[in-house]
Formats: structure tokens, C-alpha cells, sequence
């Protein structure tokens, strides 16, 4: 059973095709997301005024990368409403991606931050 707005996708020699049946409503961004957005802001400011880590380069990048996951649901909203539809595979691709890698660097500071005294 096909729904309104699912993707398929079909690999052919590593070439990515995209179909799109024509979706139901527009792109809407859930309050998570909102929330998400706001709670994230908040605590990239606290962080931004940490010297240890904006006065070394490494610090200043993560940072900056994780400033740029700071949008907000209308901005989130818009960009997913825009993007291509041959490229809409290739970034859920690379969103999960992040989010995995992302995920075992937060298993990692969470360990490093519960055997603190």
C-alpha cells in the first residue's frame, strides 16, 4: 500500500532515484521539534560563554556545528519544504548518519560526565 507523500527509492548502480507520490498536506514540524529547538538555543548560549571551550579551535567547531542544528520550526519547516526531490534521499541518509555518530559522542560524554565525583 502506497501513502500520500512516501518516498521510493530505488538503487541503481549507486544512483539514487527518487519517487514521490504527491503528499496529502504541506510539511508540518511537530512542537518536539519546537521544543527541541528552544532547549538546544538555550544551552548553546550557556556553552558559548565557557572559555574552555571557545578559546581553543576544536571547542569553537563543535560549537559552531552544533549552532548550525539550531533552527527554528519555521526554518526547519521551510528548508524541508524546498528541498529537491532528488535530494530528499540523500539527506535523510545523511541526517541519520549524523544522528548515529552524534548519538555515541553523547554515550561518551554522558559516561565521562557520571564519573565525575
Amino acid at each position: 500500500m502506497r501513502v500520500a507523500g512516501q518516498l521510493l527509492i530505488h538503487l541503481e548502480f549507486y544512483d539514487i532515484i527518487v519517487h514521490q507520490i504527491a503528499p496529502a498536506s504541506p510539511v508540518i514540524i511537530s512542537a518536539s521539534i519546537e521544543r527541541a529547538s528552544r532547549c538546544l538555543h538555550t544551552i548553546l548560549h550557556a556553552l558559548q560563554r565557557d572559555p574552555s571551550l571557545w578559546q581553543n579551535e576544536l571547542g569553537r567547531k563543535v560549537l559552531r556545528m552544533l549552532g548550525s542544528h539550531s533552527l527554528s520550526s519555521e526554518e526547519w519547516q521551510s528548508f524541508i519544504s524546498t528541498v529537491p526531490l532528488h535530494c530528499s534521499a540523500a539527506l535523510a541518509a545523511a541526517v541519520r548518519n549524523c544522528n548515529e555518530y552524534l548519538a555515541e559522542v553523547e554515550r561518551l560524554l554522558r559516561r565521562q560526565a557520571d564519573a565525575l565525583p
